[in-house]
């Protein structure tokens, strides 16, 4: 697990010899925190091309793991930042096409980089289960290749800054360059307001993109001059998973997460389990406990919060004979770290389980280099609660008569008239969409209407949003949006910024690419309705651990921001928002954003999602840009 940064050129290479290896080397240290352990860049002469990289060592922790790396055959070199799980079967397949290969080391970035040579890039990525986001240059050819895993758990960004293409796992990195110059995306930032993320390729800095997930971008030095960027090509596709899906036996269901996580053990350096104490994270740390015999678990919870995970996690800890390390936090101590989290995620970035995850990570990093977590699993085998609710009201949609589905109309676009809408108002918006996509977009909103915040903005259709799925169930195709765009944006970039801010890698079993496969063929009816709901996963649970220890509400991993807001957090709340004129620099209308605050002191509790997602488009402008003081 590490960080990538680097850059190509369309000038003549010639005439920037010591300039690329002296922006690689400031890229690549604006990542340290990626990769402590060592760092690396690769320039040669007369080449339009620098690689930086930076190392968290976990596997082969010779110098024979160091990156920048050059292939056997030396026509390619790699940086790559992740893990390939499945690494002894693409060594086989490399040994198998071009007989024994005099390997260096051990380390998967060796097996990757020895695949791309003699598979080619897009049969090697295709081939690999786990995750990644690389650069490699192609010597004899002079062309530049990145790629992103198929889930996008790994990120990476990239643009055209002073003339170059740059790009790296962090936009922290592309800052470096010294083209870099700030300006706010005002389109992406009207699709932040009503996700509370930035749906990739967006990002919120204009002239800048994250690649897609399962995608591979190309380019050459001529493109770089003409000033244009090819679009990515998909190496794999959701909608052909879901729409194409062979039939699975639940009665797998065990082996396959087994495999998964035993293949994620895999480490030269002691590996630990976030516990929340949830379904997803006690599969996994007691298959782990099973598999390895001891295991180092990590939890966060909230002194005064009736939601907090803590108790739980410490049962099932005791049950299972873990070594636990648990942190309560204050609010006085959530409320100072905020700022120091919220720097971590480039982009605004809205989930307020941020905090917990910033703080369990930071707590197991003084311990291990490598944590298992549960992540994935609610998108693979329907744990939202949202799911079956939103089903209820879809199913209601279609026997709405006709006259009452337009005065639902109408107090929908009543709800479009202020940033501020009631529930009943979410509610009749969801009723009137007219299909599934536009359904979910709504019922999954901060903000019914970004305009109203951001005057002046056509908010744009999220790419990720435009692939077809045709699977029955409306739960399943919640799901389904879920893993285009919630998961890679949401979920796992809040994982990857709060881990790798400590040094820390974290893997997911229920992402494993067997796992995903196994749960997209299940039928609806075991992941759906009143058999669904995780219930699979349960059902395997109780094998492993006493049933009072699974059957408790679903709390999830944030923190109690409707009451922090509104008491000890809001003298900071108030003054990011309108103490500033950092709203004001993106455009925002403060009488609408001054709506959405006094509805939240009013009482109405349901819009402190929203304050929370204004307040950390504020902290990001005011971190991106010259911001004087306000009223």
């Amino acid at each position: 697990m590490c960080g990538l940064a680097g850059l190509l050129t369309g000038a003549a290479a010639a005439g920037r010899a010591g300039e690329l290896p002296r922006i690689a080397v400031a890229m690549g240290l604006a990542l340290r925190h990626r990769g402590p352990d060592a760092g690396n860049e690769w320039h040669v002469a007369d080449e339009p091309v620098a690689l930086a990289h930076r190392r968290l060592s976990i596997l082969d922790l010779s110098p024979a793991g160091a990156q920048p790396m050059v292939s056997h055959c030396g026509r390619y070199v790699l940086a790559y930042n992740g893990e390939i799980f499945n690494f002894k079967d693409v060594r086989a397949a490399v040994e198998g096409a071009r007989g024994p290969v005099p390997w260096r080391g051990h380390s998967d970035t060796e097996i990757l980089l020895e695949a791309i040579a003699t598979l080619g890039l897009e049969r090697a990525v295709t081939l690999c289960n786990g995750m990644f986001a690389l650069a490699v240059w192609d010597r004899r050819e002079r062309v530049l290749s990145l790629a992103r895993d198929r889930l996008g758990k790994k990120p990476l960004y990239y643009g055209l800054l002073g003339g170059d293409f740059v790009f790296g796992s962090e936009v922290v990195a592309l800052r470096a360059h010294p083209g870099w110059r700030f300006e706010p995306d005002r389109t992406a930032l009207a699709s932040y307001l009503r996700m509370g993320y930035v749906p990739e390729p967006l990002t919120g800095f204009a002239g800048l993109r994250k690649l897609a997930s399962g995608s591979i971008l190309v380019l050459r030095p001529a493109d770089v001059a003409a000033g244009r960027i090819p679009s990515p090509c998909p190496f794999w596709r959701a909608d052909e998973l879901v729409s194409e899906r062979e039939p699975s036996d639940p009665g797998r269901l065990e082996a396959v997460i087994a495999g998964a996580v035993a293949d994620r053990l895999v480490a030269d350096v002691p590996v630990g389990a976030f516990l929340s104490g949830g379904v997803d994270s006690t599969i996994v740390t007691a298959l782990m406990k099973r598999l390895t015999g001891s295991v180092r678990t990590f939890t966060i919870g909230f002194d005064d919060s009736p939601t907090s995970e803590s108790r739980h996690a410490a049962a099932v800890a005791r049950h299972l004979g873990t070594d636990h390390e648990e942190l309560l936090l204050t609010p006085e101590q959530a409320a100072d770290l905020v700022p120091r989290v919220a720097a971590a995620y480039d982009e605004p970035f809205a989930d307020s389980s941020s905090i917990p995850t910033w703080l369990v990570s930071g707590l197991a990093a003084r311990h291990v280099k490598v944590v298992l977590a549960g992540d994935g699993a609610d998108e693979m085998f329907g744990g939202y609660t949202r799911y079956a609710a939103n089903a209820r009201l879809w199913n209601w949609r279609s026997r709405i008569p006709a006259a009452l589905r337009a005065a639902a109309g109408a107090v929908a676009a009543g709800a479009l008239a202020t940033p501020a809408a009631g529930r009943y108002a979410s509610v009749a918006a969801a009723l009137v969409a007219p299909d599934a996509r536009e359904f979910y977009r709504r019922r999954t909103s901060f903000f019914l209407d970004p305009a109203r915040l951001l005057p002046g903005v056509v908010e744009p259709v999220a790419a990720r949003l435009v692939s077809a799925a045709s699977p029955a169930a409306i739960e399943r195709q919640m799901m389904y949006l879920d893993v285009l765009t919630y998961l890679p944006d949401d979920i796992l970039a809040k994982v990857d910024r709060a881990s790798m801010a400590h040094g820390l890698e974290v893997r997911s079993p229920f992402l494993d690419d067997r796992v995903v496969e196994f749960a997209w063929g299940l039928p609806d009816a075991a992941v759906t309705g009143a058999a669904g709901g995780k219930r699979l996963l349960k059902d395997l649970l109780y094998r492993l651990v006493p049933r009072e220890l699974v059957d408790r509400p679903k709390t999830g991993f944030g923190f109690p921001i409707e009451h922090w807001l509104r008491g000890r957090m809001r003298p900071w709340a108030e003054d990011t928002l309108f103490g500033t004129a950092a709203l004001d620099a993106a455009g925002c209308d403060r009488a609408a954003v001054r709506s959405v605050w006094a509805g939240l002191l009013a009482g109405r509790m349901r819009l402190a999602g929203g304050v929370w997602n204004l307040l950390m488009l504020a902290a990001w402008l005011q971190r991106n840009a010259e911001v004087p003081r306000g009223d």
